[in-house]
């Protein structure tokens, strides 16, 4: 999370799910929230669980299990590793964590990520330049990829082309569902974005 507050530098709104075993790991979560100074100023946190007979819908299933790390602990999020893995014992929702994010969101326009999207240098100050073109009518569509997790993110779109051309980064699902997640005019796109003289621009598409 702080390294997406680092490379994003804007508000972000994550949601969290816990059940009665993740206090341990929200503990983790909130020291190293005040680690860092960017997740400090950007990220905004919502916390989602299941209701049931022993975990109440109201903020006592919070307060009543909240865990106190000792003072031993760092802002090394190594340390965290054993404390904070264990399995969740309810289903993971992933479009309702999304939709808490974007309920709790501080901006009116909204990117939908997960995790462990990452996104390239200075994204949040070009998406900007386009922001008043989202509409009730209109959404911009983002390009997505996925590369190799041995090689370094894919920060520039220099840096994707390369990882291309070398199949150490692919089309979004491309090994799923390939034509389903085509993406049209790729290498055109590619050979815009390289070019530091270009400008962001919005190119129409058709939703079908």
């Amino acid at each position: 999370m702080a390294q997406l507050a680092n490379n994003w530098k804007g508000p972000i709104s994550v949601s969290l799910i816990i059940d009665k075993n993740g206090f341990t790991s929200l503990a983790a979560y909130k020291h190293l929230y005040n680690c860092d100074p960017l997740m400090k100023k950007f990220v905004t946190t919502h916390i989602v669980w299941r209701e049931t007979a022993e975990n109440p819908c109201d903020s006592t299933f919070i307060t009543n299990n909240t865990v106190k790390l000792s003072s031993q602990y760092s802002c090394d999020i190594v340390e965290y590793e054993k404390i904070s893995k264990h399995s969740l014992n309810i289903p993971y929702p992933p479009n309702t964590l999304r939709n808490v994010a974007r309920y709790g969101a501080s901006t009116n326009i909204h990117l939908i990520a997960d995790i462990e999207n990452s996104f390239s240098k200075n994204a949040n100050y070009l998406l900007n330049l386009i922001a008043n073109k989202v509409t009730k009518e209109n959404v911009i569509a983002i390009r997505r990829f996925e590369y190799d997790e041995k090689e370094r993110k894919p920060e520039t779109p220099q840096i994707l082309k390369d990882m291309l051309i070398t199949e150490k980064a692919y089309e979004f699902h491309h090994f799923l569902a390939s034509k389903s997640h085509a993406i049209e005019n790729l290498d055109a796109w590619l050979n815009y974005s390289v070019n530091p003289l270009m400008r962001v621009t919005i190119v129409p598409i058709t939703y079908m």
